[in-house]
């Protein structure tokens, strides 16, 4: 728990509030909350399709490959799902110990 906890307020950057009201807190920590699940959701399908144990990839490395990446998906819908296939492929690669 600690260990996603400290993944959320730092790697994601919630360490540092940049609103000022209550309400845009709110709205803040909540799409950080959304965010942080799309990135552990990534890591759970590469670990899927790869036959990986999902606690055995890095948070913070798969948002350093995903921003690696995020240029290659941005073009045609084959070549993003292409892109998307090797994506998975390169976080699986790379379990830690």
């Amino acid at each position: 728990m600690e260990l996603n906890c400290r993944d959320i307020t730092t790697t994601l950057g919630l360490d540092v509030l940049r609103t000022r009201t209550p309400a845009m807190i709110a709205k803040e920590i909540h799409l950080q909350a959304i965010a942080y699940n799309l990135v552990r959701l990534l890591m759970l399908e590469a670990a899927r399709q790869h036959d990986v144990a999902p606690m055995r990839l890095s948070f913070q490395g798969t948002i350093s490959t995903l921003r690696a990446f995020a240029h290659l998906l941005s073009g045609s819908a084959r070549e993003a799902n292409q892109r998307f296939e090797d994506l998975l492929l390169a976080l699986a690669a790379d379990p830690v110990p």
